[in-house]
């Protein structure tokens, strides 16, 4: 990947995500700002070119740094945090019809983000919500992480223009993914070892209770951490588990043990994105034909 030229102990830059449609990886690079004779960090976009794109720092010139955590399938919205005195913040970088970025801090609180003093610490632990960590395909659900002591919002969340915030936990906690329409969301209470799941109509559960009572899986002797990504299709969950002290990867199957009626219920659910859609569109269904026989019609 391209970068700036610039380094800080011999890095240059370090990619946290990628999109689902493979052309564009986000993360952070370091740059100098010659107004202020300082190299600064700043979450960036490289596109599939030999191109790397600095995102807006709201603070580069106080040598904050900024990161991007995460990315929408078709790189349109980007989410991530920014350092203000320490805290990370939850920041979104959107795409404009001419190419260009904006940023914007995920506010939660009374003030909007042109009304707090950000030299007032008071005001940005109540304003500012805690770094954004997931975002859905489409980009109008996002999740990240709470802390009463630190931000706005004292747990786990999910946020979406038509909601609002939803909290997920009441303590410090971390939400990991989150689903097309917002109905299913998976994350971490605090220590990352406490995995939860989030559904829209169950509310929230320890994952591990989930995955043995619900779903009806034996673990055996592993315990289920959190979860750090989820399907498109909402189906598969993969995060980290423990065997006493050792660490394992697993894969849930969330659907796998679902009746006939409940799968064909589930079918029309297919995720699809991105809407609106210029070139290429995704249909993903939880079912392949051999389990659900399904038709799929476009209209329009």
């Amino acid at each position: 990947l391209a970068s700036t030229g610039i380094q800080l102990d011999g890095i240059t830059s370090a990619p946290w995500c990628f999109s689902g449609d493979g052309q564009h990886v986000a993360g952070l690079s370091f740059a100098f700002d010659p107004s202020v004779g300082l190299t600064g960090t700043y979450a960036c976009v490289w596109d599939g070119t030999d191109r790397i794109t600095l995102l807006p720092n709201k603070f580069a010139k106080k040598a904050k740094p900024c990161r991007a955590n995460a990315i929408s399938f078709d790189g349109s919205v980007i989410v991530g945090y920014q350092d203000v005195f320490g805290p990370w913040f939850g920041s979104v970088w959107r795409k404009g019809a001419d190419g260009q970025y904006t940023q914007t801090l995920m506010t939660a609180g009374s003030l909007t983000e042109d009304e707090i003093d950000y030299t007032d610490w008071d005001q940005c632990y109540a304003n500012l919500a805690g770094y954004a960590q997931c975002v859905s395909d489409d980009g109008k659900w996002i999740g990240g992480m709470g802390n009463s002591e630190l931000y706005a919002l004292p747990g786990a969340w999910l946020w979406s223009e038509e909601t609002g915030y939803i909290n997920i936990t009441d303590e410090k906690g971390n939400t990991t993914c989150v689903n097309n329409d917002g109905t299913l969301a998976l994350g971490w209470e605090g220590v990352s070892a406490n995995g939860w799941i989030w559904t829209k109509d169950g509310g929230t559960q320890d994952l591990q209770t989930y995955v043995t009572d619900v779903l009806g899986y034996d673990t055996g002797d592993y315990v289920l951490g959190g979860a750090y990504d989820l399907s498109p299709n909402g189906r598969y969950i993969t995060g980290f588990a423990y065997k006493g002290l050792d660490p394992y990867g697993y894969v849930v199957d969330l659907l796998g043990k679902d009746s006939v009626e409940e799968r064909m219920a589930g079918q029309v659910k297919a995720a699809v994105y991105p809407n609106p859609v210029a070139e290429e569109l995704h249909v993903d269904l939880p079912f392949d034909s051999s389990e659900v026989a399904s038709t799929v019609t476009l209209y329009s």
